[in-house]
């Protein structure tokens, strides 16, 4: 089990790390997954992924809160925003495909909108 949760969390990374650079791919949700998988299976691992500056405080603030920074969630809905808007710039789609890219970027958009906030003060309290 171990080795299978190794090999996921190194999976998720990798997923991660393109969704730095690919609008539609989230980073997050990987990066949470691979902290999970590397607890499992790697500690060493699990806590260099704590110290990346990219995602070190968003992995603590799920961690410690369950939530994300206001930032984080601007940030997501950016990227939506300009994945959304540079897939209809760029490429001749369907009526059809417009209307499920449009629904899956609203499912998102209203997912991240559910996420909790955590606010300075939570944050101050964990500290």
């Amino acid at each position: 089990m171990r080795t299978l949760h190794f090999l996921l969390g190194s999976l998720a990374t990798a997923l991660a790390f393109a969704g730095l650079v690919l609008p539609l791919l989230p980073a997050t949700p990987f990066a949470l997954l691979a902290s999970w998988c590397f607890a499992r299976s790697s500690p060493r691992l699990a806590a260099r992924l704590h110290k990346l500056r990219w995602i070190g405080p968003v992995l603590a603030d799920w961690e410690q809160h369950r939530g994300i920074r206001p930032h984080v969630r601007r940030v997501a809905w950016l990227g939506l925003a300009l994945g959304v808007t540079a897939t209809l710039a760029t490429r001749p789609l369907e009526p059809a495909d417009i209307a499920l890219l449009l629904s899956c970027a609203a499912l998102a958009a209203l997912l991240v909108a559910r996420l909790r906030v955590v606010g300075p003060a939570q944050v101050a309290r964990a500290c």
